[in-house]
């Protein structure tokens, strides 16, 4: 994606609906209960 404008579409359910786990896709790191570290995407 070059254009910032672009948009992302993000289908989820159950626990992935929480903004803190959510986070840690978009963002980086290690949701809590799990043993995967994201990388993030920004």
């Amino acid at each position: 994606m070059q254009d910032l404008q672009d948009k992302v579409w993000y289908a989820c359910y159950g626990s992935n609906l929480l903004q803190e786990r959510f986070l840690c896709y978009i963002k980086g790191g290690q949701p809590a209960g799990t043993k995967t570290v994201y990388g993030g995407c920004i």
